[in-house]
């Protein structure tokens, strides 16, 4: 994929540009007799060396014909496109500002200026330019490209970038302890009958979660990352499953316009039960990669070491592997959807527990619905399939779980900072051992800040 200053500029020049399409192949030496033939149209000479990117030579003849053409749009223009791929800067920069003497009001030159003043990085004069332009009626992708300027802008503008997200809320849960759908279990192989002394219950639940993101950017190819997270939930009815968490994750991130990889880092602690219950640490690069304007696919892997705290859990104490594709495709100005496969293994470090070892692939289908500038709507489907390794030890078969989500998410923008999320949930999980089979909804709404 060409870099994102090539894109911008072919469509802006495509966007309105009045030439014959004959495809005429000139090579250098026809180029020293067009001015003896009077049967050649020398603009399209011009424009045909433009498009097989002989920009020199293109600028040699939009530059002869703008001595007697001094206000002419077409040719001014290619003339300071040219230019401009030959880094001659000034000169382009004087080919569109004949343009707008006369067309004040003309977009395509006033974003070559914007992207003049960006390479020669004078910042202030290109965001201004930019901001101005994004005012008008632009094409989607042309828009998306002046975003892209604007972003790396006011990176360039401010090497330290710090924002921060709060978030509170309530929630309900109608199946708290993840109960068995069924009261009673019968052995196998055998006419003992277990009953199930899980009780059911649900409960109201109210949260809250600050992420704080920091970022460094060291060049135009490095950024330093410091995330944070602190995350407390407690629950009304039970305390022992009240939770409390927090995550540290350190990166070094290297880009460019096509792609981005993040070296990742990660520790984090997790408070359950009214005990300091489960430390994890690992690694989890991540690689983003532009693949057009309307999608991205990001791949991630992640490599986590799970020891948990409590002396009776050891035995527990597991490696975790999971790897994951995530594609985000903008269908159109209203509806974007978000796809992602996803493979999980965990493997227990000692002991013969039979329910821990095990390997899962995942698939999630969202779609996110813009129905106006303030509210969106997202619903969902997530599948997963568990499969255990090992044989368990009761029910003497290997564990199956068959997990179903489904969801719906909508957003409203109250005012320029504060959001609210609604989520509704319906978790479903089949399993070919009885006790583990269960389903349970939820319901949370809670109000984002951003800073």
């Amino acid at each position: 994929m060409k870099k994102s200053l090539i894109l911008l500029s072919g469509i802006i020049s495509l966007n309105g540009a009045v030439v014959n399409q004959q495809n005429i192949n000139f090579n250098e030496l026809q180029l020293s007799k067009f001015n003896s033939s009077k049967q050649i149209n020398k603009y399209e000479v011009g424009m045909s060396f433009y498009k097989n990117k002989n920009y020199k030579v293109s600028y040699e003849i939009f530059n002869a014909l703008v001595k007697n053409n001094i206000e002419d749009k077409q040719i001014n223009f290619y003339l300071g496109r040219s230019a401009f791929e030959l880094g001659l800067y000034d000169e382009s920069y004087s080919a569109y500002e004949r343009i707008l003497i006369k067309y004040p009001n003309e977009t395509r030159a006033k974003l070559e200026i914007a992207r003049i003043y960006f390479i020669q990085s004078k910042y202030q004069n290109s965001k201004k330019l930019f901001l101005e332009v994004k005012k008008e009626n632009l094409p989607k992708e042309v828009e998306n490209k002046v975003d892209h300027y604007l972003s790396k802008i006011n990176n360039k503008l401010q090497k330290n970038n710090i924002n921060a997200l709060y978030m509170f809320g309530i929630g309900y849960d109608t199946n708290i302890n993840n109960r068995a759908n069924n009261d009673k279990f019968n052995m196998p192989n055998s006419s003992l009958v277990l009953t199930n002394s899980t009780k059911d219950e649900s409960s109201v639940d109210i949260f809250a979660a600050m992420f704080i993101n920091h970022k460094y950017q060291y060049n135009d190819t490095f950024t330093f990352a410091n995330n944070f997270l602190i995350y407390a939930k407690k629950l009304l009815k039970d305390s022992t499953k009240d939770i409390a968490y927090i995550s540290y994750l350190p990166s070094i991130i290297t880009h460019n316009d096509e792609y981005s990889i993040e070296y990742g880092l990660f520790v984090d602690f997790l408070r359950y039960e009214n005990n300091y219950y489960l430390q994890t640490y690992g690694i989890n690069p991540k690689i983003y990669y532009t693949f057009s304007s309307q999608t991205q696919i990001n791949v991630s892997l992640k490599y986590q070491n799970k020891a948990n705290q409590v002396k009776s859990n050891k035995v527990k104490d597991v490696k975790y592997i999971n790897f994951n594709i995530n594609a985000i495709n903008i269908l159109n100005d209203k509806y974007t959807l978000h796809s992602k496969f996803e493979l999980e293994n965990e493997k227990k470090d000692s002991g013969n527990l039979t329910n821990i070892d095990y390997s899962s692939i995942n698939c999630n289908l969202l779609l996110n619905y813009k129905y106006s500038n303030k509210l969106s709507i997202s619903p969902s489907i997530y599948y997963k399939n568990k499969k255990y390794k090992d044989t368990h030890s009761i029910y003497l078969k290997k564990q199956v779980n068959k997990e179903y989500t489904y969801s719906l998410d909508s957003l409203y923008l109250l005012d320029n900072a504060w959001v609210n999320k609604v989520n509704i949930t319906h978790n479903n999980v089949k399993s070919n051992i009885d006790s583990s089979s269960y389903k349970k909804n939820t319901l949370s709404i809670s109000f984002m800040k951003r800073f």
